[in-house]
Parts: structure tokens; C-alpha cells; sequence
């Protein structure tokens, strides 16, 4: 029995101008439905989650692939996040180890984050990680979906033609 409460990666594209030394064209913005990829994964979380977790924003070259050997290889310095490590890890959990948000963030910004200073936006780690959770709140992809009745179930599989036709 399928228990996924909504199979679901929300991916926002955020197109931007080219300007400098960028090495990208755009920001994909990833979602994920915890539920769903707990179904797939061991995962170690202390409550249930019932809304989206972000996955990353990463910098992403026309038409697909990720820009690789991005000069600036500033460490990840966790210090530097204090002032929203609480709605970070509300926001940006951990699903494999809710304990050690550290490991996924450090990743996150090692892999993608500093590929993502090329932005005059995003002049630091701090800027990186706040832009994202900024775009949640933003977004706030669940109350969108349930302003058009598409709404998590244990019960309920939800078919892609309901999406595509929203």
C-alpha cells in the first residue's frame, strides 16, 4: 500500500540577466515533499514534516548541467549562518539526519552555493541561504496547491493530468 502523501519536486525556475563573470543562466529553486522521500530513504526526523523542505538553489546552465570548478572556494563557515540557523533547519532539514543539518547545508553550498556568488545578489553564505528560504515564504507552494484542491493524502494518488491541467 502506497502511503506517499504527494509525489511532488517542485522545481522554480529563476531566470536571470547575464552579467559579469557569471557562469550560469539561471536558478532552479528545489522542493521536496519529505513524506515522499521518506518513503524512499531512512530517514531520522523527530516530528512528522507536512510541508515542502528545500532541497537547494542551484545555479544551472542553458540547456541543462550544472557549472563545475566555480573559482570561488569559500569554505562553509556555519558560524556565518547563526542568525537563521533555527528557520533553516525548520526550512532546509536534514531528512537523512534531522540532528545534523550541518552535513546537507555544507554540501548544498559546497556543491552549488559558491557557484551562486557570481550573482551580485548573493554576495556571501549568508545571502545564499536566506535568498532561499525568502523564495519559501514567498512561494509558499502548499497553500498554492491547496487554493486548487490538490491537498496531501494517505489515501488519495494524486494523477500528473490533474496537474498539468491546473
Amino acid at each position: 500500500m502506497l502511503h506517499l502523501l504527494l509525489i511532488l519536486v517542485a522545481r522554480f525556475v529563476l531566470c536571470t540577466h547575464v552579467c559579469g563573470e557569471r557562469q550560469w543562466d539561471y536558478l532552479v529553486y528545489s522542493l521536496e515533499w519529505p513524506p515522499t522521500y521518506c518513503f524512499t530513504h531512512t530517514c531520522k526526523l523527530p516530528y512528522n514534516i507536512n510541508n515542502f523542505n528545500i532541497h537547494g538553489l542551484w545555479p544551472s546552465i542553458w540547456p541543462s548541467g550544472s557549472p563545475t570548478n566555480c573559482p570561488n572556494h569559500m569554505p562553509f563557515e556555519i558560524d556565518t549562518i547563526k542568525p537563521i540557523y533555527t528557520e533553516l533547519q525548520k526550512e532546509w532539514a536534514n531528512l537523512d539526519d534531522f540532528d545534523d543539518p550541518k552535513a546537507f547545508w555544507k554540501h548544498e553550498w559546497q556543491k552549488h552555493g559558491v557557484c551562486a556568488l557570481s550573482d551580485p545578489i548573493i554576495s556571501n553564505e549568508l545571502d545564499y541561504f536566506n535568498i532561499s528560504l525568502i523564495m519559501k515564504s514567498k512561494v509558499n507552494l502548499l497553500r498554492r496547491l491547496e487554493s486548487i484542491k490538490i491537498i496531501p493524502s494517505d489515501s488519495v494518488t494524486l494523477k500528473r493530468d490533474v496537474l498539468l491541467n491546473q
